[in-house]
Order: structure tokens, then C-alpha cells, then sequence
């Protein structure tokens, strides 16, 4: 059996070109103990301990420092394996101390930790308002709220300072006897914001407490009309949306309605209202205000004032109908309503054939056969006119009027000619009556016509009718 072994080798320089081939990347670091803001008495032993961590050089290699902005460096660092380190300490002066752990690595990268720590008893800080990570409305003034002691000063004594990240200090106002500190914010821009509360006492000890939170843009305003612009009591009002709101983030916008009489506020809520609820003269005011998921926007508003509504009437009537010359005409109607309770003021005017020719119930003129009469009722209520509603009528034709009509000779003979004679024809209309004969001898007609009858169409003892027509 032949055994071959393979040896592999690479100088420094190889070694050196691929480490210069690697991403450079800075360690990481952290506290673990104590917590930022932690406090304890002089002279007691105090636990500092944090990670760090490095992807290329080993925990153990990497230059650590822990010092404080009172008393400089505090002594010596080394993390272990696992990237632990911990350094105990009764010396710290008296104060607050801001304490910065920092690390080096081998490419010269660092990282760095703080937090801050007070010697003796620093003053306590809870606070209650902007809530973290909520959200907020920008035309909202943003309230802010917290509640402050300490163990030497009194509330009012301590000095407190709000600080905003970008906009610098926002309020310096002592807090009251009770230790509140309250104040508002307006116009603040929509975006995340962080602010930090920075409370100090007499003997330099001073604790801070951070909060971050966001303001959302509102909607921006719409546009809204009330229709009908020329709304009487009969009409129901509507806000009508002439220009929807934009949410700057895009967010659902929704919409209140508020309703006010003469400037006295209403129960109602939805887009509409019922013509019942309205009154003449009234002046209605609708207030829109629109709302995203975290504030309202600009509202926008509406008035009409109810202006008087005009009458109805239900039918027009004409009497009699059918019509003829002669006959007396008269016009009612029935119906009459008027939505402000007015009095009825309706007139009544009657035309002949598309012409004016009097007024009130009676018509009072005549009329003969083709006669178009028309009687119009406008509904008024004292102060307007409604809509008119009219009947028409047409005359009919009235039958012309014969009276009488005679025989001669009377008596007869059958050699005589007898001659049948009308009294005179009248017709209501002005018409001239035709007139027109027929003959019955002794039950038979004989076909004769005329006005007159020779005695060869009868017989002696035959009775002898002539009818006019």
C-alpha cells in the first residue's frame, strides 16, 4: 500500500490578500447592566456589564474602555469567549454620571454604548403623555404630560427641560407643588418625532426619560353645498360633497354631518334632513368635518335659508259637463294645500277658445256648439303662486226646436193637393235649421218627400200624417 500525502501552504501575503477581500464590519455593543437611568448611594459596589460582539476579531483581541463624563476612565476591560464583559466599582463621585463603553477592533472599526447613572438618588421621571409609538392628528395640538419628584427638591424647584430631536427645546416651565408638568404643542409636522424630558436637581443629579410618537396628516377640506339652493319647507336638504377630502397618506377618509337652526346645534347626524323638520324662513347651516383613522381635517360649511313654499291644488272641475248652449257653468276645486299653513288666496279665471274672458267661479258668459271653455285655478298662498291646474270643456250641439206644423185643406177631399206647413225652426246654437218631410197614409209610407201630398197617394176614409223633421 502506497500512502501519499499532499501538503498545502500559503504565505502571509496570500493570507493578508484574502483578509483584504472581507466586508469591513464595525462591532457591536451594548449594556446589560445596569439600566440607563439606575441609581444607587455612594459607596456602594455597582455591577457594569454589557456584550460586544465582532465578525472577525475575537472578543478577547478587541480594545475596550468604560468611562464616565465625571470621572474619566474606570479601570481596565477584557470580554471573554462568548463577547461578556463586567467591570464592579464603589468609587464613582457623587452625580450623575453619563457612562460611555466603547471598542476597537482590529481594522480600527469601533462601536459604543451609553447610558446614563447617578450616584445618590437623581429625581423620578413618569411620563404620561405623548403615549410611545402613538400616532396622533397634525391639527391637534400634541399635549405633553408628566410627573416628577425627587428626594432633596421640591417639584417646583427642579429645573426640567423638553427637547425635541430636530426642533430643539420645546418648554422649560417648572412643574407645580404636585410635580406636573403639562403643556401643548401645535403645528407639529406630520412624520416620527422623538422628544426627551431632562429633569435636574440642586446637586447636579438629573434623570431624562424618552418618548417617540408620530403625527399623521388630516385630511384636507372639502367642499360642500346645500341643495336645493332655493329650498322651500317642501324640500328635503341635502349636504352634497362637491369636493372629496385627500388624506396626505392616503388613508380612508369618512365624514360627520352637524346641523344647526339659527345657529342653535341639532341631534341630527346623517346627509340629509326631512322637509317636515324645515320651516319657512328658517336658516339651516350643515357642517361637514372629515376624518382619517387618527384626526378630523379643516371642516367645511353650508347654509340656505327655507324660503316660503308655493300651494297646491289637488283638481279643477267644470260644471256640467257634457255642456250646451245654455246651459250655466261654473269651476271649483278641491285640495288646496299649502305647506306653511297659508291661507287659501287662489283666483279663478275662465277662457273661450284660448281668450280671457272672466273670472271667479261663474263663468257668466255663453257658449254654443265647438266652444272650448277653460277654467284655471292658481293656488296662491298670500305671498306666491303655485303651479296652475285647469278643465276644459267643449259645447256640445243643441237640437234645433219645431213646435207645430199644419195640414191643408182641413177637411180634405181625394182630388185635393194637401200641403203640410211648419211653424219656424229655432236652434240655440245660431245654426239654420234643415227641414226635412215624410207622409204615412193609412199606416204605409208612401215615398213622398216634399211639403206636399196629391190625392193620388190617398183614398177617401184614409188617415193622412205628414212629420217634420
Amino acid at each position: 500500500m502506497t500512502l501519499i500525502l499532499l501538503l498545502a501552504s500559503c504565505t502571509k501575503d496570500q493570507a493578508d490578500s484574502a483578509d483584504s477581500h472581507r466586508a469591513l464590519t464595525s462591532p457591536a455593543c451594548s449594556f446589560t447592566s445596569p439600566e440607563t437611568n439606575a441609581s444607587e448611594e455612594a459607596g456602594v459596589l455597582v455591577l457594569f456589564a454589557g456584550t460586544v460582539e465582532d465578525d472577525f476579531t475575537v472578543a478577547g483581541e478587541l480594545s475596550l474602555s468604560l468611562s464616565s463624563d465625571l470621572d474619566g476612565d474606570l479601570g481596565y476591560l477584557e470580554a471573554d469567549e462568548a463577547g461578556a464583559w463586567s467591570l464592579e466599582s464603589d468609587q464613582l463621585s457623587v452625580g450623575t454620571h453619563a457612562l460611555l463603553f466603547t471598542a476597537i477592533d482590529e481594522d480600527g472599526l469601533d462601536c459604543a454604548a451609553e447610558i446614563v447613572f447617578t450616584v445618590g438618588n437623581p429625581p423620578a421621571i413618569v411620563l404620561v403623555l405623548p403615549e410611545a409609538e402613538a400616532t396622533y392628528g397634525d391639527l391637534l395640538s400634541t399635549v405633553f404630560e408628566a410627573e416628577i419628584s425627587d428626594d432633596l427638591d421640591a417639584p417646583e424647584a427642579l429645573t426640567v427641560s423638553w427637547e425635541h430631536a430636530t426642533l430643539g427645546v420645546l418648554n422649560t416651565d417648572s412643574a407645580d407643588s404636585a410635580g406636573s408638568l403639562a403643556f401643548e404643542v401645535e403645528d407639529l409636522e406630520p412624520g416620527d418625532h422623538l422628544v426627551t424630558l431632562t429633569v435636574t436637581d440642586s446637586d447636579g443629579f438629573y434623570a431624562f426619560a424618552e418618548v417617540d410618537f408620530s403625527v399623521d396628516g388630516s385630511p384636507s377640506a372639502p367642499t360642500v353645498s346645500l341643495l336645493p339652493e332655493d329650498a322651500t319647507s317642501e324640500d328635503e336638504l341635502t349636504a352634497s360633497l362637491l369636493t372629496e377630502a385627500v388624506d396626505p397618506e392616503g388613508e380612508a377618509v369618512t365624514y360627520t354631518y352637524a346641523w344647526s337652526v339659527g345657529g342653535v346645534d341639532l341631534s341630527l347626524t346623517g346627509a340629509t334632513v326631512p322637509a317636515s323638520q324645515t320651516a319657512r324662513g328658517e336658516t339651516w347651516t350643515v357642517t361637514v368635518t372629515p376624518y382619517d383613522a387618527y384626526s378630523a381635517g379643516p371642516e367645511a360649511v353650508a347654509s340656505v335659508t327655507v324660503g316660503n313654499a308655493p300651494p297646491h291644488v289637488a283638481a279643477v272641475t267644470i260644471s256640467p259637463d257634457p255642456l250646451v248652449a245654455g246651459d250655466s257653468v261654473t269651476c271649483s276645486y278641491s285640495g288646496f294645500y299649502d305647506a306653511d299653513g297659508d291661507a287659501d288666496a287662489s283666483t279663478v279665471t275662465w277662457s273661450k277658445n284660448g281668450t280671457v274672458v272672466n273670472t271667479g267661479s261663474a263663468y257668466g258668459g255663453t257658449q254654443v256648439v265647438g266652444d272650448v271653455l277653460t277654467c284655471s285655478v292658481v293656488p296662491n298662498d298670500g305671498t306666491d303662486d303655485g303651479a296652475p291646474s285647469s278643465a276644459s270643456v267643449t259645447a256640445s250641439n243643441t237640437l234645433p226646436v219645431l213646435s207645430s206644423a199644419t195640414l191643408s185643406p182641413d177637411p180634405a177631399y181625394e182630388d185635393d193637393t194637401l200641403v203640410c206647413t211648419p211653424s219656424t225652426a229655432t236652434d240655440a246654437d245660431g245654426e239654420t235649421p234643415t227641414l226635412s218631410y215624410s207622409w204615412t197614409v193609412g199606416g204605409a209610407d208612401p215615398g213622398v218627400t216634399s211639403a206636399s201630398l196629391t190625392g193620388d197617394d190617398f183614398d177617401r176614409d184614409q188617415a193622412v200624417i205628414c212629420t217634420v223633421t
